[in-house]
């Protein structure tokens, strides 16, 4: 909520309100919950979920019996230098997003509102893993890629979008929509495919596999001055994006043939019902495209040498 608090509610419960919430006696954040994230039952078997505020802290909560007990997984500290300005203590970076690895529930990455992404553990609460510097403003969302758990994409309050390799500390492409992004996901069938929405009311489809230099389709959905897209997503098992904006209208969008095409090994796989080698498939075809454009781990490129499309 905006207030600091999280809370749980029970569509089979009979009341009206939350079944659980927090506090200010009992762990509320103190800066607005921009974002809460299941995960799954820890090792006692209690439900429990992790939040993120614009106060640094990564919290996760568990449901126990009548009352929520959390514990704070990690805080996340402002480390760019302020100007003409002396503190005696270290500042939280607020919080924006998180993305928990779809491999290893361990690792999450965090976005914040000074535009750095952040790979942390659940292992350490203090240790930081990795600093990705990348963006300048807000991060809206961080998205891993559902076939390649090292690959990631990150969105911010600006007119790139970046696609990440967990080993680099740079991005290996950037893609600039022309106005600012306001959200990112990845295809459920394809590997290369991904969507974004941005401030001017239009969706971007990617497919890296047939073009890293410009979207196969870029739809205005609604008109500037009457709404902004927030969120986009596609659906696990039919050709269909769904878009909500501003106005609290979701818009349902149907793929065409051409934004849902499959190479021909992957076809037959599908055939057959081989959902192993359609995983193989994706994965081979990912790969190949990120060995054209990504840079050796060693190298000391900078931020211009980014290809930029």
């Amino acid at each position: 909520m905006y207030d600091g608090n999280v809370a749980v509610y029970n569509v089979k419960s009979e009341r009206k309100g939350p079944v659980l919430s927090s506090s200010s006696g009992n762990g509320k954040h103190l800066d607005v919950v921009w974002k809460v994230k299941w995960n799954k039952k820890n090792l006692d078997g209690y439900h429990n979920f992790t939040s993120i505020a614009g106060d640094g802290k990564v919290r996760n909560w568990t449901l126990v019996k009548h009352c929520l007990r959390y514990t704070d997984l990690t805080t996340i500290y402002f480390i760019n230098n302020l100007v003409n300005i002396e503190l005696n203590t270290q500042l939280y970076d607020g919080l924006r997003t998180i993305a928990f690895n779809p491999e290893d529930e361990t690792k999450f990455l965090v976005g914040t509102e000074s535009g750095r992404i952040h790979l942390c553990t659940t292992e350490y609460s203090s240790e930081i893993l990795t600093r990705y510097s990348g963006h300048t403003t807000p991060i809206n969302n961080i998205k891993w890629s559902p076939f390649i758990a090292r690959v990631f994409l990150s969105c911010a309050t600006e007119f790139i979008l970046k696609l990440w390799i967990m080993e680099y500390q740079d991005p290996i492409i950037r893609f600039d929509l022309g106005a600012q992004v306001t959200d990112i996901c990845w295809s459920p069938y394809s590997s290369t495919v991904f969507a974004a929405c941005s401030m001017d009311g239009k969706v971007h489809v990617y497919d890296l596999n047939i073009s890293k230099y410009r979207s196969l389709t870029c739809q205005s959905i609604v008109a500037k001055k009457k709404a902004v897209l927030n969120t986009v997503n596609f659906n696990p098992e039919d050709p269909i994006l769904l878009v909500g904006d501003s106005r609290g209208i979701v818009h349902s969008l149907k793929l065409s043939p051409n934004l849902r095409k499959r190479c021909a090994a992957s076809k037959r796989a599908v055939k057959h019902g081989n959902t192993r080698m359609i995983k193989q498939i994706e994965v081979e075809k990912l790969e190949r495209v990120i060995k054209q454009v990504s840079l050796p781990i060693d190298s000391s490129s900078s931020e211009e040498e980014v290809p930029e499309y």
